[in-house]
């Protein structure tokens, strides 16, 4: 599945006829939707014979699963669909519980959201029921504006192998054992999942679940100077009235004051106002696509308008529009933030564009965005890989994007080629004949004590099991990327190891 996936997506990145295309493409969602089925079958297999296990760490619940959030939100841009999320305050920065099988609840449930609405938004909130110093249980609530489900077979949906009808079926697709699965996870977490709907108006799927509290949330210190961000007046510019609320409610905790609009017009005649009464708005928080007059001709006016005092821009959008960050630049934008918005990124920029001197733990310039979405430069690359179709997959990925790549067909191979060569990352399969990615990993950490050099190394493996993660940071790799490789995912990996690689 791996070679029908990656080398699919490989001849779709070239020139092809429109049926070759379009035959292709059936291809693609096929070999996805097959991979999909082959998951649940094994999952819903391992939770009938008992063999299911849940994998506890301790990870940042914002941070992680913003990342997740990110990856669904690109299938919602497709659809036009307004993707929204937002933790509350109440819910702690660390927690333990397994990520793992958190992602892949959130996962099924916002799929079906997007897969079941053709226009209006998806909105995900996580809030903290209760809490003590141990224990938090955490409510997820996913909704939707889709088709709806009839009131009378709302207790079906949760049985394996159930659709609400052979229509939704065929249409949709699925095998039905999704949201039983969902269950069952969520009931191995200790909580419950329940759903309220309404045919043609959407749904709304709860659930709750029990996590532990982690003994190190107190060793992490994001602590601000909030006072230069104190009363100032805060304009909020987006035609989805979910996202200006949730945005307003964020400023209003943070000491600000909010003004709200839902269009560029309107945005326009209250900035007009404040400037004649003597006052005006220090930050402005626009939306890059609305009706009548888009985020960009909006911001546009303001930097030609009269205003004595005008906003420092901060331009949201639900994708990455073709040209985006170079018309941020040219207009003189001073932050690009990505949606669904986080709360941590949102206030970071507004302090570093307020006082550039503030230390903040993380920025979102515009300039920074652009620098992301560069391309690293060219790179030496060891492969360790046994497989022929994923040599080949992984060699056609890379050296696509220019970089060079070697290949090593075991562990031991591997170890031999870093010695006699210098390369500048290694992307290591862990399951090898002779040695596997693990031992070898060990082996090269062990040798580079001598050198005092240290190259990054990527663990690539054919399936996500209990455990894999940890064992492989433990021996010493740097990231972790699960078989099949989607090129976004590896290129986004390696430009977190080489940010500065251009």
């Amino acid at each position: 599945m791996n070679g029908i996936l990656g080398l699919t997506d490989i001849v779709l990145d070239t020139e092809l006829t429109k049926e070759q295309r379009d035959n292709l493409n059936l291809v693609n969602y096929s070999a996805e939707s097959l991979l999909n089925i082959i998951n649940d079958i094994l999952d819903f297999s391992k939770i009938e014979a008992g063999r299911f296990e849940l994998d506890y760490s301790d990870f940042d619940i914002r941070e992680r699963l913003n990342e997740t959030v990110q990856s669904l939100s690109a299938r919602a841009l497709e659809k036009d669909l307004e993707f929204i999320f937002s933790v509350d305050e109440g819910v702690p920065l660390l927690v333990v519980g397994d990520l793992g099988r958190l992602r892949q609840i959130l996962v099924n449930l916002v799929g079906n959201a997007i897969k079941f609405t053709e226009q209006g938004e998806i909105s995900i909130n996580i809030s903290a029921e209760s809490a003590d110093a141990r224990i938090v249980e955490l409510r997820f609530d996913v909704l939707d504006t889709g088709i709806g489900i009839p009131k009378e077979k709302l207790e079906m949906i949760f049985k394996p192998f159930t659709q609400v009808d052979s229509t939704t079926t065929r249409k949709y697709g699925g095998t039905g054992l999704g949201l039983a699965i969902t269950t069952q996870l969520i009931e191995m977490m200790k909580g419950r999942l329940w759903v309220e709907s309404e045919l043609g108006k959407g749904s709304a799927f709860h659930f709750t679940c029990r996590l532990g509290v982690s003994a190190k949330t107190d060793e992490i210190d994001y602590k601000v100077d909030m006072a230069v961000i104190r009363d100032l007046k805060i304009l909020i510019v987006d035609d989805n009235d979910t996202n200006r609320k949730i945005l307003s409610k964020q400023i209003i905790k943070w000491g600000a004051t909010p003004i709200m609009t839902s269009s560029g017009k309107e945005a326009i005649s209250i900035l007009e106002s404040l400037s004649l009464s003597g006052d005006y708005a220090a930050i402005a928080l626009i939306d890059v696509m609305m009706p009548e007059m888009d985020g960009f001709e909006l911001t546009e006016w303001i930097r030609e308008s009269k205003l004595a005092l005008k906003p420092k821009i901060i331009i949201m959008s639900s994708g990455n529009p073709s040209g985006s960050c170079e018309r941020c630049l040219d207009l003189g934008v001073q932050a690009y933030l990505r949606k669904p918005l986080r709360p941590e990124d949102l206030l970071n920029s507004i302090l570093a564009i307020l006082r550039p001197e503030t230390k903040v733990h993380q920025t979102s310039t515009v300039s920074s965005f652009f620098e992301r979405s560069a391309t690293i430069r060219s790179l030496k690359i060891l492969l360790a890989e046994d497989n022929p179709v994923n040599q080949k997959l992984a060699m056609l990925m890379l050296e696509k994007k220019g970089h060079k790549v070697i290949v090593a067909r075991n562990g031991l191979e591997a170890i031999e080629k870093n010695e006699q060569e210098k390369f500048d990352l290694i992307l290591m399969d862990i399951q090898m004949p002779e040695l596997d990615g693990l031992q070898a990993t060990r082996q090269i950490r062990e040798l580079e004590k001598r050198t005092g050099k240290r190259i990054p190394i990527i663990a690539l493996t054919a399936h996500a099991l209990k455990g894999d993660e940890e064992k492989c940071l433990e021996a010493g790799m740097d990231e972790y990327i699960s078989k099949p490789i989607s090129r976004r995912q590896l290129f986004e990996t390696m430009e977190r190891l080489f940010p500065t690689a251009r």
